[in-house]
């Protein structure tokens, strides 16, 4: 599975990759997005695991993007994602800005507004990282914050993950699957469900659950999507 989870802030994006085959290892650029998972990596049985150095950034001395490049390299080179069940790069949203950030400061022109060589240079920057991320041989998860743009002829407004420029179209066309994230209020409390499919309010596809193997709305949980697409579902052993 290779899948972008786009949400609001509160809806489940973190918890929800959580829900993949284990062992989960999380890179976090997201401040404080560990948080929500607190309780797993607390607990040594559950085998979810959270780097959390790449969260802090100085955009007028970036090194964020520098240290996940040679944490990730490293564990490629050492195979280490043979053992994993998810990875799960959260945000790619921050990763992006934290990409630009990097970007900028080898320009020289850090803390400044990017112009279009910078732009470019972080398409190519994210196109190749992800073109690696995307060969590995374990299911990959990448949040990704929210965006609502209206449509200049319709007028309706759709939602589509937060990224700048044509990364919104070019980041999504190189995964099967993306999903969005809803809670719901019920009289029991919350339901947290994701949408498969694309309506006039989100952008959302799949391929895994083509020819009716999801429904437009599931409920948040990973392994159930891979189960109903027929690919394995279990835990890796420990």
């Amino acid at each position: 599975m290779h899948a972008i989870v786009v949400g609001r802030k509160g809806t489940g994006k973190t918890t929800l990759a959580a829900t993949g085959r284990r062992p989960i290892l999380y890179h976090m650029f997201d401040p404080g997005g560990e948080k929500s998972i607190r309780h797993l990596l607390d607990d040594p049985s559950a085998r979810v695991y959270a780097d959390t150095r790449f969260s802090e950034e100085d955009p007028w001395h970036p090194t964020a993007a520098e240290a996940w490049e040679k944490e990730f390299n490293r564990l490629y080179d050492m195979n280490f994602f043979d053992k994993i069940g998810t990875y799960v790069l959260d945000s790619g949203t921050t990763w992006s800005d934290y990409i630009m950030n990097a970007v900028l400061y080898k320009r020289h022109k850090a803390g400044q507004k990017p112009e279009w060589p910078e732009y470019y240079a972080q398409q190519l920057s994210m196109r190749d990282y992800l073109t690696k991320i995307l060969s590995l041989p374990c299911d990959v998860i990448m949040p990704g914050h929210i965006d609502t743009e209206k449509d200049e002829i319709s007028g309706s407004l759709y939602r589509d993950i937060l990224l700048t420029g044509k990364l919104k179209v070019k980041i999504p066309l190189l995964f099967d699957e993306v999903y969005m994230t809803r809670v719901t209020e019920t009289k029991d409390g919350r339901d947290y469900e994701i949408v498969t499919q694309p309506s006039e309010r989100f952008t959302a596809c799949t391929r895994l659950g083509a020819n009716g193997r999801f429904d437009a709305v599931e409920k948040a949980d990973i392994k159930n999507l891979l189960r109903k697409a027929g690919l394995p579902c279990e835990d890796l052993p420990a």
